[in-house]
This record gives structure tokens, C-alpha cells and sequence, in this order.
């Protein structure tokens, strides 16, 4: 009996563990677009069945390319783990950052439209810009990005309210560069 009872505990903790790092990110430590996925859909069924809001946040990192053709590979790994490591505290803690693949970053603001996330990101945006000053690196962590807020009236599906919000950050990406040029 006690051998049975071992096994389940030790079945138990390997499934704990295959989950785990099937919804992580094994570079930021933070959720992957799995997890992303699964958290939407959850908010966006609370969202059709009342006054619950989902708003999300597409962000790419700027340059990211440039760093790891000057600095090595190793060095833009440790840019997105410092941009995570800098994003995350100023999260809520109903809110989830996710890294959605590569440069991109993904974060799911719960119950709150797109202008207090905005109001958020300003937050992570000041934190950010005074890395930068205090760090003695060769280079500038930067990202452009877009919100979408979710209506079931408008988007048919989770993508649809992904490619809205990265439509939205490609937008805030094109103006950035035409202002600099």
C-alpha cells in the first residue's frame, strides 16, 4: 500500500513538473504563449458573461537583433531577462506577463480597460528609462507596443484580439522610426 501510495505522489509531482515547463518560459522564467493562451481564454469567458474587462499589451523589443550581432547571443538573452526582471513589480498581481515568442512579450491586464494599462505601461516605461540611465550597458533596452481590449462584438477569436494589439504595437513601431529618421 505504501509503495501505491509513493507512486501517486511521484506520478503527481512529475505531471507538476511536465506542466510547469510546458507553460514556462525556460529563459525568463516567466509564462509562455501556452500559458498566455489558456489565461485569455479564461478572462475572455469571464469577460463575455459580465462587466470583466481584458485588455492586453503586445510589446517587441527594439533592436534586439543589433544586440545579439554586436554583443553575442548570451547578451540578449540577458536583455530579456532584464526587461522581465524590470516589467513584472509593476505589475498587478491578477495581471501576467508572457514571453509570446522571441522579442515579444505579451501582457494580460485582468478586469481593466486599455487606459489604465496605459497607465501601467507609462509606469514600466519611467522604470525602464531609469535603467537605462543607472546601467553602465552598451545599449538601451526599448519596446514599441499596442493594446487591444476585448469585445465580444468585435474580435471572433483569441487571435483576433492578439493581431489587433500587434497591429497596433507594428503602428507605435513605424511612427517611433519616422520621428527618429
Amino acid at each position: 500500500m505504501l509503495c501505491i501510495i509513493l507512486l501517486l505522489i511521484y506520478l503527481k509531482a512529475s505531471h507538476n513538473k511536465e506542466r510547469y515547463y510546458a507553460l514556462t518560459d525556460l529563459l525568463t522564467g516567466i509564462p509562455n504563449r501556452r500559458a498566455a493562451i489558456e489565461h485569455l481564454e479564461k478572462l475572455i469567458k469571464k469577460s463575455q458573461y459580465g462587466k470583466f474587462q481584458t485588455t492586453i499589451c503586445f510589446i517587441d523589443v527594439n533592436n534586439l537583433k543589433i544586440v545579439n550581432d554586436t554583443f553575442g547571443h548570451r547578451e540578449g538573452d540577458n536583455l530579456l531577462s532584464a526587461l522581465c526582471r524590470l516589467i513584472q513589480p509593476k505589475l498587478r498581481s491578477v495581471d501576467m506577463l508572457c514571453r509570446f515568442a522571441g522579442d515579444e512579450f505579451l501582457i494580460i491586464f485582468s478586469d481593466i480597460g486599455i487606459e489604465e494599462a496605459k497607465s501601467i505601461l507609462n509606469e514600466i516605461t519611467k522604470c525602464i528609462t531609469e535603467y537605462n540611465h543607472s546601467n553602465n550597458n552598451a545599449y538601451e533596452i526599448s519596446f514599441s507596443y499596442g493594446f487591444s481590449e476585448y469585445n465580444p462584438d468585435e474580435y471572433k477569436s483569441i487571435d483576433d484580439l492578439i493581431d489587433k494589439a500587434d497591429n497596433a504595437m507594428y503602428q507605435s513601431k513605424v511612427k517611433s522610426r519616422q520621428l527618429n529618421n
